[in-house]
C-alpha cells in the first residue's frame, strides 16, 4: 500500500480520522487504510465519500458511534468499516471490503497507520464474483426504497445493482461511463452515461432514470446471466 503522505489532499482529513478513532480505541488499534475511489485515484471533488478500513483487536459499538459523531461535521463525507483482527486476517468481511482486499495486493490505497504486523488476506476473486445473493437483496431494497433514498444514495445503489450484473461476466469495473457501456453491450439497456447525475443534481431526473432502470430490471431473464 502507499503511504498516506504521499497525498496532500487526503492527508489532513486522514488523521483527524485517525485522531478521532485513537481517541476511542486507544491501543486497540491496529491499522487503517484509506481505500475506496480515492484509494483508486477516482475520487470525483464534491461527490465521493472517503472510505476507510479499520482493524481493531475488539469491536466496541459504542466507541464507532462517537467516531462517527465526532467526524459529522466534516467537509467530505466519511465512512468507515470497522474490522476486529481475527475476522479482517481470515477474510471474513463485507463483499465491500472483499474488494477492497483484493485492490490492496494489486497496489491501491493509502496505509493511515499501523502498528505491529497485519496480514492482509489472500482471497480468490470467485469469492467476489459469486454475489447472487447479495445482488438479488439489493436489487429488492432498491425496489422497496429507491422513492426514500437520498439522492446520493440513490444514485450509488443503482451503480452497486450494475457492478453486481457485471460481475456475474466476470467483469470487474469503477468507471461509471464504462459500466454503463458494458451494461448496454450485454444486458442492452440504453440508460445513457450515469456518469451525468454526478453534475446535473436533479432529483426528478434521477428518479425517472431509476423508474427506467427498476423496469429494465424486472424484465431481465436472469436465468441466462446467474450461474
Amino acid at each position: 500500500m502507499k503511504d498516506i503522505k504521499e497525498n496532500k489532499k487526503f492527508y489532513t482529513i486522514s488523521t483527524n480520522v485517525l485522531s478521532s478513532i485513537i481517541n476511542e480505541f486507544g491501543e486497540d488499534l491496529i491499522c487503517l487504510i484509506l481505500c475506496g475511489s480515492a484509494g483508486r485515484g477516482k475520487f470525483i471533488e464534491n461527490w465521493s465519500d472517503l472510505d476507510y478500513c479499520c482493524i481493531v483487536n475488539k469491536i466496541n459499538i459504542n466507541k464507532i458511534d462517537n467516531i462517527f459523531k465526532n467526524l459529522s461535521n466534516s467537509d467530505i463525507k466519511i465512512g468507515i468499516s470497522f474490522f476486529n483482527k481475527y475476522d479482517w486476517e481470515k477474510g471474513f468481511v463485507t463483499r465491500h471490503a472483499y474488494k477492497t482486499i483484493l485492490e490492496i495486493h494489486d497496489g491501491f490505497h493509502f496505509l493511515v497507520y499501523q502498528k505491529g504486523d497485519i496480514i492482509i488476506p489472500t482471497l480468490s476473486i470467485n469469492g467476489l464474483l459469486n454475489c447472487k445473493q447479495d445482488f438479488f437483496i439489493a436489487y429488492q431494497n432498491f425496489k422497496r426504497n429507491a422513492l426514500k433514498y437520498d439522492y446520493r444514495k440513490l444514485f450509488k445503489s443503482m451503480m452497486l445493482l450494475k457492478k453486481y450484473m457485471l460481475y456475474f461476466h466476470n467483469i470487474i469495473e469503477d468507471d461509471y461511463n464504462l459500466i454503463d457501456e458494458m451494461i448496454y453491450k450485454i444486458y442492452k439497456f440504453d440508460g445513457g452515461h450515469s456518469s451525468r447525475f454526478i453534475f446535473e443534481q436533479n432529483r426528478q431526473t434521477l428518479l425517472n432514470y431509476a423508474n427506467k432502470f427498476s423496469n429494465f430490471l424486472d424484465k431481465v431473464q436472469w436465468e441466462k446471466h446467474v450461474i
